[in-house]
């Protein structure tokens, strides 16, 4: 919490997405997702498995770790 993903994501068709978790409650995590125009969005809570399509860009949930406040996931093409 209190960063972006690193690495960053890709860009996708000029495009650029930025992700932080907003915050993690139990095994759900809450994601906010800022495309390059500066415009954030929320995402609905995610738990491990779980997929979300933002814009361009599929995310799959891989971990959620309240104690570090991490979440992991994979950016599926």
């Amino acid at each position: 919490m209190g960063g972006t993903a690193t690495p960053e994501l890709p860009e996708r068709a000029g495009e650029t997405l930025t992700i932080e978790v907003a915050g993690i409650e139990g095994e759900d995590a809450q994601l906010t997702a800022t495309l390059g125009d500066g415009s954030p969005r929320e995402v609905e809570p995610l738990t491990l498995g779980e997929t979300a399509t933002i814009d361009l860009w599929t995310i799959s949930v891989t971990s959620v770790c309240g104690d570090s406040q991490q979440v992991e996931f994979d950016l599926i093409d």
